[in-house]
């Protein structure tokens, strides 16, 4: 697909652990601590929970660390900046949102996010219409410990700290947790580790496979891991670890996000409020965020306050499709209108 490398984002998972870790040490009061790690959470803090916010521990988060990682070492061999693109591959639609407008910094260290099951989609068409062509030459796999392979699971970071630390995943177990806490009904929690989808990153809505099967097959690369030398390319990328620590900061704060006014009028707010829930009652209310709104709830007071149609959502779009109130080049011409043109493949 043209791309120079590829870069498994674990690789900075042990870095950024040595990184949190210190800043928990330096920031005892600030317990609990809670991770940056999911981008849905983060703005879930910023909205509904922001007296939580001072806990969140501002520090950038694996892929972050990978593409700085990634940029410095090609700008270290020669290659000219303008020479060097970074293009995440990510299996959860709120990573597209933290790379287009990330929260606590100026701008993402990432060029772009190639969602994963069109990745995934593109390397197997490939696959079969060529199946029968030699195969290039595939560079060996960089090595990963067990630990950093598990980062992306539940309890792959609460596993790597002392103390009480949990980790929580699914929407509505973290808002029970956040209020318990908030509500000073939980006060002895060291670390939270809390994603929003259900088994953490395994349950993407981009994810490809079915997530009890991928989880299985993590394990089993945890497992053969355990009996795998350490190759010296694992080294890469320790060489640049006090560099990454200087890099890894956020540059600004995470500030909060009230949530709009739907209008000053009473009476007007009200009925918009009204519209809003009955298009509620229409949305998948998956958050998939592939209509550029980062939730459901977002599209519809979108929608209520005249900035969106109804017709981004792809379910609906779907839906006029099939009775025939909207042309499939319709559909396409919407979502390259959120995307940008040439993002979906013929």
């Amino acid at each position: 697909m043209g791309f120079t490398e590829v870069i498994e984002v674990a690789q900075a998972s042990g870095i950024l652990a040595k990184a949190i870790q210190r800043y928990m040490e330096k920031n005892s009061y600030e317990r609990p601590f809670i991770s940056s790690f999911c981008p849905a959470i983060v703005r879930l803090i910023q909205v509904r929970f922001p007296s939580l916010i001072d806990h969140i521990v501002p520090l950038k988060q694996a892929m972050d660390l990978a593409a700085i990682f990634a940029r410095k070492k090609y700008l270290d061999k020669g290659i000219s900046p303008d020479e060097v693109g970074i293009f995440y591959v990510t299996p959860c639609a709120a990573k597209i949102a933290a790379v287009k407008s990330p929260v606590g910094d100026d701008q993402s260290n990432i060029d772009g996010v190639i969602n994963l099951n069109f990745i995934y989609n593109k390397i197997q068409l490939g696959l079969t219409q060529h199946r029968d062509q030699p195969v290039g030459t595939v560079t060996e796999r960089t090595y990963l410990s067990p630990e950093s392979i598990a980062w992306d699971l539940s309890e792959g970071e609460a596993s790597k700290f002392e103390g009480r630390c949990l980790a929580i995943d699914e929407i509505h177990n973290v808002i029970d947790i956040l209020e318990k806490i908030e509500n000073d009904e939980l006060t002895d929690i060291d670390f939270l580790e809390l994603r929003a989808c259900d088994h953490s990153c395994a349950g993407g809505a981009l994810v490809v496979n079915n997530r009890f099967l991928t989880i299985e097959r993590l394990r089993k690369r945890m497992q053969a891991s355990k009996h795998e030398q350490q190759q010296p390319d694992f080294d890469d990328i320790q060489e640049y670890e006090s560099y990454l620590f200087k890099q890894g900061k956020l540059s600004g704060k995470i500030p909060p996000r009230s949530i709009e006014q739907l209008d000053e009028n009473m009476l007007v707010a009200m009925e918009k409020m009204e519209k809003l829930n009955r298009i509620m009652h229409v949305l998948p209310q998956i958050d998939c965020g592939a209509c550029g709104a980062p939730a459901c709830h977002t599209l519809a007071r979108d929608v209520v306050q005249g900035k969106a149609k109804l017709n981004q959502c792809v379910f609906m779009q779907k839906l006029l499709c099939n009775e025939a109130l909207m042309t499939p080049e319709e559909s396409l011409e919407l979502s390259e209108k959120t995307w940008g043109l040439k993002r979906f493949g013929e």
